[in-house]
C-alpha cells in the first residue's frame, strides 16, 4: 500500500467546514477540548461568514502556519510515511484500503478531525508545527481503521489509534507524542 497525503491551503475547502465546526462546537466545549474562534459568533449571513473567515486566512499568522506546516511535511513526509506503512503492515487489524489523501489548513476549530473517506483538516493556529504533524498522523489512522473500530465507543478508538501511534518506529519519530484524553462521553 503507497501512501499519498498532500497538504493544501484552500479557501473553498475552508468554506465548507464552517458548519461542520459549528455544529461539534458544543462537543468540544463540554469535553474541554481547545479550540480557536467561536464559530457560535457567525452571523446567519452566509456572505458575512466568508468575509470574516476571510479576513483570518489573510492574516500573516495562518499564512505563516500553512507554509511551515507544508514545509515540515515535505522535508519528513517520506519518513513518516514509511513508518506508517511498516505499522500498517504488521498490524493485524483490517484497515480501510485509502491510499490518497487530502489534508487541508484551516483557521478555526480544534487541532484536527477527519471526514471519510480521505480528508483530514489540520487547525494551523493552535500548537506547534510538531504537533500539527502528530495531529495529521493521528486523524490519518482514523481513517485508515475506519471500518475496523467503528463499532467501538470513542475512548476505545482514540486507544486504538494512540496504540499504533505509540509502536516504533513512530515513537521513534515522536519520542513526546501524547495520548488524546478528551471525555467526549462526559
Amino acid at each position: 500500500m503507497k501512501i499519498d497525503l498532500h497538504i493544501y491551503c484552500d479557501q473553498n475547502k475552508i468554506y465548507t467546514q464552517l458548519e461542520v465546526v459549528r455544529n461539534f462546537l458544543p462537543t468540544m466545549k463540554k469535553a474541554g477540548i481547545k479550540y480557536t474562534f467561536d464559530l457560535s459568533e457567525l452571523s446567519t449571513s452566509e456572505h458575512e461568514n466568508k468575509e470574516k473567515i476571510q479576513k483570518i486566512i489573510d492574516t500573516k499568522s495562518f499564512q505563516r502556519g500553512c507554509e511551515k506546516l507544508m514545509k515540515e511535511w515535505d522535508k519528513r513526509s517520506d519518513s513518516i510515511i514509511q513508518a506508517i506503512q511498516k505499522i500498517i503492515s504488521s498490524n493485524i487489524a483490517p484497515n480501510d484500503p485509502i491510499v490518497f489523501f487530502n489534508c487541508y489548513c484551516i483557521p478555526f476549530g480544534c487541532s484536527g478531525y477527519f471526514n471519510t473517506p480521505n480528508e483530514i483538516f489540520i487547525n494551523v493556529l493552535l500548537n506547534n508545527t510538531e504537533f500539527q504533524i502528530q495531529t495529521i498522523i493521528h486523524e490519518f489512522f482514523h481513517l485508515v481503521y475506519q471500518t475496523h473500530t467503528s463499532g467501538l465507543e470513542y475512548s476505545a478508538r482514540e486507544k486504538f489509534v494512540d496504540d499504533l501511534f505509540n509502536e516504533l518506529p513512530l515513537k521513534k519519530e515522536f519520542p513526546n507524542y501524547e495520548a488524546q484524553n478528551f471525555n467526549i462521553n462526559k
